[in-house]
């Protein structure tokens, strides 16, 4: 889902970091786990609820501080763009 993400956002030349680290809420460690920073401060996490069990669980673009039971620890990682990811 970063890989699709960060290629629409490139494709767009809308500013972007993604990342790879660890996500978690309370006893609830995923790791490894992808995501995408923007510069604005939100995030775009599309798979946390599917890894995550429990109520709070952020999904989409969201402001982390939003959910302050959920800790996102990484660093930045460079992704590929897909050229022909997106095209007919």
């Amino acid at each position: 889902m970063v890989h699709i993400c960060h290629t629409v956002l490139t494709n767009h030349s809308i500013e972007h970091q993604p990342m790879f680290g660890v996500l978690t809420q309370h006893h609830q460690h995923i790791e490894p786990h992808f995501w995408i920073d923007l510069p604005s401060g939100e995030r775009i996490n599309y798979r946390a609820n599917m890894w995550l069990k429990g109520d709070g669980i952020p999904h989409g673009i969201f402001h982390p501080q939003d959910f302050p039971d959920v800790t996102y620890t990484g660093e930045p990682i460079r992704v590929s763009a897909s050229q022909t990811l997106l095209t007919r």
